[in-house]
C-alpha cells in the first residue's frame, strides 16, 4: 500500500474518531473537532490528488490542489474518469467504502462513549 493510501485511510478514521467521542460525551458537542476533521480529510484527499497525478505523469493545472479542497466531491470524480477511466467505478467504490467505515467508526464511538457515560453509573 502506498504512503498516501495509508495517509488517506488514517486521516479518515482518525476525523471520525474523535467526532464521535465529543458528541456522546457532552450535552454541548464541542465544534472545533468537526471542523478540524474536516479540514484533515480535505486535506488528505488533496494531497492524496497531488501524489497520484505526480505518479501518474500527469500534468495538473497551478492551483487544481485548492479546487480540491474547496469542491471535492465535483473534482475528484472527474478526476479519476480522466486520469482510469472505466477502472474510476472501482476507486469511487473504494473511496465510498472508505468514507462507511470512518461513518461507522464515529458511530461506534459515540455509542461506546454515550454508554459509558451515562450507563455504566
Amino acid at each position: 500500500m502506498r504512503r498516501e493510501n495509508i495517509l488517506l485511510v488514517a486521516s479518515h478514521v482518525g476525523s471520525y474518531l474523535p467526532q464521535g467521542i465529543s458528541h456522546a460525551g457532552s450535552s454541548e458537542p464541542n465544534q472545533v473537532i468537526p471542523l478540524l476533521g474536516s479540514l484533515t480529510m480535505q486535506l488528505s484527499l488533496a494531497y492524496w490528488v497531488l501524489a497520484d497525478a505526480k505518479r501518474r505523469e500527469k500534468s495538473l493545472c497551478w492551483d487544481y490542489d485548492t479546487f480540491v479542497f474547496f469542491a471535492y466531491p465535483i473534482v475528484i470524480p472527474i478526476y479519476l474518469i480522466q486520469t482510469r477511466r472505466f477502472a474510476a467505478i472501482k476507486t469511487l467504490g473504494l473511496y465510498l467504502l472508505l468514507y462507511l467505515i470512518a461513518e461507522g467508526t464515529y458511530y461506534v464511538a459515540f455509542e461506546a462513549t454515550f454508554y459509558l457515560k451515562y450507563c455504566t453509573s
